[in-house]
Parts: C-alpha cells; structure tokens; sequence
C-alpha cells in the first residue's frame, strides 16, 4: 500500500511540477521593459504557494484510506498507525520534493530566459524553514479534517478554507474578532502571515493588522517551530483518530 502511495505521490509530483513550470515559462516569457528585478525571496515564495497546495490536495489521503480501494488497510497484519506514518511520510517527502523542484525551475527559467536581469535579496536556512513548516502545518490540518470528515469524499480539502476565513474573521476589531484571534496561533496561515508582515512593517514601515498585532510575540524567531509544531500535533491526532474509525462500506 505505501508503495503504491509512493507510485501515485512519484506521478502527482511530476505532473504537478510540470504545470507549474509551463505557467512559470508562460509568466517569463511575457513582454519586459528594462532592467527584471527578481528577488531570491519571491522565488522561494512561489515554490511556498505550490508546495502548500500540493500539501492540501495530498492531505486527504489519510482520510480517504477507510474507501475504495485503499480498505486493504484494514486487513494488513501491520498496526494501522505505523501505516498511516508511513503514508504521512511519503506524501511529506513529496510535499518537500515539489517545493524544491519548483524553485529551481523557476530559478533556471529567470536566469535562462530573462535579460537583462538583476537577482537581488536571499533565502537562508531560517526561510526555508518557516516555508516548509507551513507547507507540512497545513497538511496536517487537511489529513485531520480528512479524518473528521471522511465520509464525504476529499473532505479534508475544507481545512484551508477554514483556515483562510478564520483569519479573516479574525481581523475584525469587533467581539468576535477578539474571541477567533485568542487561538490563532493555531492557525498555520496566520502564523506565515505574520512573518511577512512583521518583514514588511521593518523594511517599509507598512502598518499591521490586528491579528498580527495579536501574535508579535512570535518575532522572527519562533514562527518556524510553532508551525513545525503545528504540523506535528495535527498529524499525531490525525494518525490517532484513524486508528479508531471504522471502514466506509
């Protein structure tokens, strides 16, 4: 079964990385005037976006492991949570995979392509590990809504728009707003928000929003383990949860 989780994921990570290079190829191509600007860190945030939707998409896989095909499970002579981290650990690795991959595209199409060019800024080790506990918080978030609500077919895709409304809602200055921004920290979106608001407000003096305002206690330190963190505990209980769920007939 993880093998086949391994064929699925090997195919997904190629088409995946190949659409996103056509659109990247599409994007450079278009007509440019003068001097391109490109910035390392804009590259690193597109491989960000791409690799958290391949993490939302993958996420569900763990909940839909009780349907079709995949009850074989059910029947392995293997404790069900070693199969289920080692699912968890294939589609990470590809999660991880396609982050890389689409940066380097992206990299190599903006060098070869773009003239003239002008790379400017850096990515350390601290940014790429705020960018991949993102990306591993919200497939976490995906494989435990995938549990809850894994009778409807792909329902752990309702984590990220969950997520992405709550800290909206969150904005708001009204009592409501006070009561969603008391967990925020919970949620992996707002905390990678932060980093880049917090970033935006010391190089340009923009203003901040009330739910960065409520986790500037974070810093740019501690964004990276809470969202590690994150990843983690959704993932634990995820994994803990499917033990305990029956097959759907």
């Amino acid at each position: 079964m993880i093998y086949r989780e391994y064929l699925v994921m090997r195919k997904a990570v190629a088409w995946f990385v190949g659409i996103t290079a056509a659109i990247d190829l599409l994007a450079i191509v278009l007509p440019q005037r003068g001097i391109v600007k490109v910035e390392y860190s804009s590259i690193a945030l597109t491989g960000c976006i791409f690799a958290a939707l391949f993490a939302a998409i993958f996420g569900v896989a763990l909940g839909n492991c009780s349907r079709g095909a995949a009850r074989v499970l059910w029947v392995l002579p293997v404790e069900r949570w070693k199969l289920a981290l080692q699912l968890i650990a294939v589609d990470l690795a590809g999660v991880t995979t396609v982050f890389a991959l689409v940066c380097g595209i992206d990299l190599a199409l903006t060098m070869a392509l773009v003239r003239p060019l002008q790379l400017t800024g850096s990515v350390d080790a601290a940014d790429i590990a705020v960018i991949l506990g993102l990306t591993y918080a919200i497939y976490g978030c995906c494989a435990l809504a995938g549990i809850f609500f894994r009778r409807i077919p792909y329902g752990g895709f309702l984590a990220t728009p969950v997520l992405i409304i709550w800290m909206m809602l969150a904005q708001s200055h009204r009592a409501i707003g006070a009561i969603l921004r008391a967990p925020i920290v919970a949620n992996p979106i707002a905390v990678f928000n932060t980093v880049m608001a917090i970033e935006s407000r010391q190089e340009h003096g923009y203003a901040i929003d009330a739910v960065t305002a409520s986790l500037q206690w974070l810093g740019t330190t501690w964004e990276a383990p809470v969202l590690i963190a994150i990843a983690i505990v959704t993932c634990a209980i995820a994994v803990a949860a499917w033990q305990r769920v029956e097959v759907i007939s």
